[in-house]
């Protein structure tokens, strides 16, 4: 239906019920045109996602092209790739961990702390807490510790020890958004 055909059509219509606002057909028309956008964004976008989905595979067969454009590849091709790489563990060994602690807190000799159990990053935080309340340092309301400077060596000793009390467990690996996920 055209604009001209729109018209009659509203012309008609308002011969039986009254007159229209006068304001409606240029409503009408507006919303015609912001349908057609975004027909169109849905079509281009569509076409779009297609189109890259499609050059990934081809993508990844040009790139695995020899140089000399020998496209055929040798029998034993999949005997000779090299094993996909295992995924990185982002959480460090107990070892690493200690070194870390040893660094943060300006520990030269470090003592030799038994681990009390492995962590979750989530649960860290509440017993590092705790064990440095038994150790006589209880944060103030803020969350923060208010040391003298005399004692400070001695705090952060205990910060030492209990943060490698209670190291985060190597087993649990990942990206560090889902740095709970365990993989055994």
């Amino acid at each position: 239906m055209n604009s001209s055909d729109l018209r009659d059509a509203l012309r008609r219509d308002a011969e039986l019920v009254g007159e229209p606002p006068s304001d409606l057909l240029e409503r009408v028309e507006d919303l015609r045109r912001r349908s057609n956008r975004r027909r169109t964004g849905v079509v281009a976008s569509t076409l779009g996602v297609a189109l890259v989905v499609a050059a990934i595979p081809v993508g990844g067969v040009l790139l695995d092209q020899p140089a000399g454009g020998n496209v055929a590849a040798p029998a034993n091709a999949a005997a000779d790739a090299p094993a996909p790489a295992a995924a990185e563990p982002t959480t460090p060994s107990l070892e690493q961990q200690r070194a870390d602690a040893a660094e943060m807190f300006g520990i030269t000799d470090p003592p030799d702390v038994p681990v009390i159990a492995l962590v979750r990053p989530e649960q860290k935080e509440a017993l590092v807490t705790a064990c440095m309340a038994e150790h006589g340092y209880a944060p103030t309301e803020e969350g923060h510790y208010a040391i003298p400077n005399a004692e400070l060596a001695a705090f952060h000793r205990a910060e030492y020890i209990c943060d490698v009390s209670y190291p985060i467990d190597p087993a649990l690996v990942g990206v560090p958004a889902d740095e709970d996920r365990i993989i055994n």
